[in-house]
C-alpha cells in the first residue's frame, strides 16, 4: 500500500474530477459536495477505482456518499490508511 498525505489524495481527487468531469482544478472546492460538480455512480465507481489502487484499501463506491466531500473524503481515507499501516 502507498502512503499518501490528506493533502495528496486531495490532489488525486481533484485531478480525476478534472480529468473526468471537464472541470478546471482551480474551480473545484474540497468543501463542495461531489454531485455539485455531476460526480454520479459512474464516475463515483471509477473513482472509488482510482483511488483503491493508490490506497489498496478494499474501498467501495458507497464512501463517496458516506463522505461526499473532497476534505472529507481525503480525511477519513487517510484514516483508514493510517489504521491499515499500523
Amino acid at each position: 500500500m502507498a502512503e499518501m498525505s490528506e493533502l495528496e489524495i486531495q490532489n488525486r481527487i481533484i485531478h480525476f474530477i478534472s480529468d473526468e468531469l471537464g472541470i478546471p482544478p482551480d474551480d473545484i472546492d474540497v468543501e463542495t459536495n461531489l454531485g455539485t460538480y455531476g460526480l454520479e455512480s459512474v464516475a463515483a465507481s471509477k473513482l472509488v477505482g482510482v483511488l483503491d489502487k493508490d490506497l489498496n484499501l478494499g474501498l467501495t463506491e458507497i464512501i463517496v456518499f458516506e463522505f461526499p466531500t473532497i476534505a472529507s473524503l481525503s480525511g477519513e481515507l487517510q484514516k483508514l490508511s493510517m489504521a491499515e499501516a499500523s
